[in-house]
């Protein structure tokens, strides 16, 4: 199982080779692939409205929606704290997509560098 960021599915539409890779072993051996709610507005929202249909079903096809439950944003919370205490602070959409990951015990799929030394997080770098 693994949590999907933005970076991830920017590259798979990009057709790059290692994320492609990455998401074939993940599908072999990880459903479900979630999507937080913050990777689904950020990935979706800067696409045209004909690609970007098509894109939500491709999504709905192939991962599962994760909304920000209660315990999630609880989740943030301790985790912002965490992250200020050392000068890393996150941006809102960073600490939910971690948040998530955190709360579901699962691997965060991403390149995005922002991720790395987030107590706890499993990191998985394509």
């Amino acid at each position: 199982m693994a949590v999907l960021d933005t970076t991830f599915l920017i590259d798979l539409e990009r057709r790059w080779p290692s994320a492609i890779k990455t998401l074939d072993d993940l599908e072999s051996y990880a459903p479900p692939l979630r999507v937080p709610a913050a990777v689904w507005v950020e990935y979706l929202s800067a696409m045209e409205p004909t690609k970007r249909d098509r894109a939500q079903r491709h999504l709905e096809e192939i991962t599962t929606f994760e909304p920000l439950s209660k315990e999630m944003a609880q989740e943030a919370s301790r985790l912002q704290f965490e992250m200020g205490r050392v000068g890393r602070p996150l941006a809102w959409g960073d600490l939910q997509v971690a948040a998530t990951a955190l709360h579901v015990g699962e691997g965060l799929v991403s390149n995005d560098q922002v991720f790395r030394g987030v107590p706890g997080l499993s990191f998985i770098e394509y």
